[in-house]
């Protein structure tokens, strides 16, 4: 009994497969989808996969004395049939090419689609590597790679001849995996208006892709949806994007300028991670998070601008950056910086935001040049120590806390642990010249805990004046030398007004220039000088002398430039760069 059982389902199975088609017409097979209109679709070919020569699909075909329409291309119909050549031309009565359709049919030397087409599914000419020039999708499309069940490529996935893709404005959604391997694309993708999502590994290792231009109709771009188009050299990202999704534009090794508008929290990990080449990237205002390692491994990246509006800054977000130097100063509203943010970056000194209530210890995990942190919250904020010691932040690092905190962060949890703690100023300050020809600014006075006014001074060239400090683009104050109280992080720049004409050469000569201990002035007959000042590139002053005014002794400052200002008997001043060796 089990053995008739058996055998009537391997028949039964056969007999299915036998009449899945319902008429012959010509070479090829039909099954009718519908009667009234009458309709059909294309089930293949009598030959199957051997199928040879030119494929010739009419718009209509009759059987038993009614006139169908050929609407469709069924699943599978052409899977494989390498035999087929020449260029296939589909009927102007096709609407639906189904999964699958020609999938791998390696033989066709170009693709016409007709303007009936609405809509084409996934696999419909997976890897069709025949195919040339330039693929036109007709605007009568309304959705690529249509998900279809059981199947797991792209339309067009891995069909390496096409040159170029025309979308267009009808599409509203690129379905995944669509043009994926598509790597015979060259030069700027032009993603239509209205198109809203771009779905996952869309175009993924389309690696001769040089540009893309978005619509500001596009909302989201999938996981990996542009992943290793090492061609691309930029990109510009419209602020109606609201997701990038997973690694969306990972191994971009060729991108070197980055243009985001998009302020959305991102949910994707690694949306930039590993492009190679980007030297630099702005974060825009109204970003509250980086995103989960956005910018892991861009190891050219030498500069970050981190917008005012952030708050956290996610687990790896910058991970061996390693060619972010100098000091990284975080935003006034960041309350947390998460682990690995840092990873084998090369700051050197970190100044920390006031808002700052969570910090991990391993967000700045083996930074070589790491040798100061400055905290600016009177509360020490939540310190996460690291368990493994030789991943550990030094222990003897200098860092530096607000005035009378001191003995808080001293018995502070995981802050104890560190040995180099003092108590400063906080607060960041410079000062600079709207224009250095017309004049410059210096600092005359630091803040210090027992005295936290500054006071600066701004020196007008010859035949020019003094107008008036300016900070954050307002003008604060007309008072020269200008003393205030350090409250907050302060940028100052001095205006002035006049030509700033120079006339050193005819006032003094300063030699040898560079010099390693006497610098030598030799003045001009009516001149007297008065008074020589030497200022740090910092804008402090370091040297004053009133006499013995034909030399100067550096042999005992740092090597570096400096600017030496002489201001004569007459009120007259001149300045010139000179350097210690």
């Amino acid at each position: 009994m089990k053995k008739t059982f058996i055998i009537l389902a391997i028949t039964l199975g056969f007999t299915m497969h036998a009449l899945a088609y319902d008429f012959q017409s010509g070479s090829l097979l039909y099954t009718i989808i519908s009667t009234d209109p009458p309709e059909v679709s294309v089930y293949g070919h009598i030959d199957g996969t051997n199928a040879q020569g030119e494929l010739l699909i009419p718009e209509t075909v009759g059987y038993e004395n009614t006139i169908y329409t050929v609407t469709e291309i069924g699943n599978r119909a052409f899977d494989r049939c390498t035999g087929l050549t020449g260029e296939l031309v589909l009927p102007n009565t096709i609407t639906t090419i189904g999964g699958g359709a020609f999938g791998y049919c390696s033989g066709f030397s170009a693709l016409h689609l007709p303007s009936s087409v609405t809509t084409i599914k996934q696999e419909a000419f997976v890897v069709c590597e025949g195919f040339t020039g330039q693929l036109v999708i007709p605007n009568s499309v309304t959705t690529l790679s249509e998900y279809e069940p059981y199947y797991n490529y792209g339309s067009f996935q891995g069909c390496t001849g096409f040159t170029s893709v025309v979308l267009p404005n009808s599409v509203s959604f690129i379905g995944e995996l669509c043009f994926a391997q598509c790597s015979g694309l060259t030069g700027d993708l032009i993603i239509p208006n209205g198109v809203e999502e771009i779905g996952i590994y869309a175009f993924a290792n389309c690696t001769g892709l040089t540009g893309i231009e978005f619509p500001s109709s596009l909302k989201g771009i999938g996981a990996y949806a542009f992943f290793r188009c090492t061609g691309l050299t930029s990109l510009t990202l419209p602020n109606t994007i609201m997701e990038l999704h997973d690694s969306a534009f990972q191994e971009c090794t060729s991108l070197n300028s980055l243009d985001l508008l998009c302020t959305s929290i991102w949910p994707g990990r690694g949306v930039f991670s590993k492009c190679t080449s980007l030297p630099s990237v702005s974060l825009p205002e109204g970003m509250g998070q980086t995103g989960h390692s956005s910018f892991e491994q861009c190891t050219s990246l030498m500069e970050i601008g981190l917008p005012s509006t952030l708050r956290v800054i996610d687990v790896g977000a910058f991970f061996k950056c390693a060619s972010l130097e100098g000091v990284l100063t975080i935003p006034d509203k960041v309350k947390r910086i998460e682990s690995l943010a840092f990873y084998q970056t090369g700051y050197s000194k970190v100044i920390f935001s006031d808002s700052l209530q969570y910090l991990s210890e391993k967000a700045f995990q083996d930074m070589p040049n790491l040798e100061a942190m400055v905290l600016k919250s009177l509360t020490p904020p939540l310190l996460e120590l690291g368990t493994n010691p030789s991943h550990q932040i030094p222990r003897d690092i200098l860092i530096i806390v607000p005035c009378n905190t001191l003995e808080a962060y001293q018995n502070a949890e995981g802050w104890s642990d560190f040995t180099n703690i003092q108590e400063a100023n906080p607060y960041s300050f410079s000062v600079s010249s709207e224009d250095e020809v017309l004049g410059e600014a210096w600092v005359t006075k630091e803040a210090t805990c027992e005295d936290m006014s500054v006071e600066v001074l701004a020196i007008p060239s010859e035949g020019c004046s003094f107008l008036y400090w300016e900070a954050e683009g307002e003008q604060i104050s007309s008072e020269n030398p200008y003393n205030f109280i350090l409250e907050r992080d302060t940028r100052l720049v001095a205006h002035f007004s006049g030509t700033g004409v120079a006339e050193r050469e005819s006032v003094c000569v300063v030699y040898p220039n560079p010099t390693q201990d006497q610098l030598l002035l030799q003045y001009s007959p009516d001149v007297e000088p008065k008074l020589v000042e030497l200022y740090d590139l910092q804008g402090r002053l370091v040297r004053t002398q009133r006499n013995g005014l034909e030399s100067i002794d550096m042999s005992q400052l740092p090597t570096g430039t400096y600017t030496m200002r002489v201001t004569l008997e007459d009120g007259k001043t001149f300045s010139d760069k000179v350097v210690k060796e």
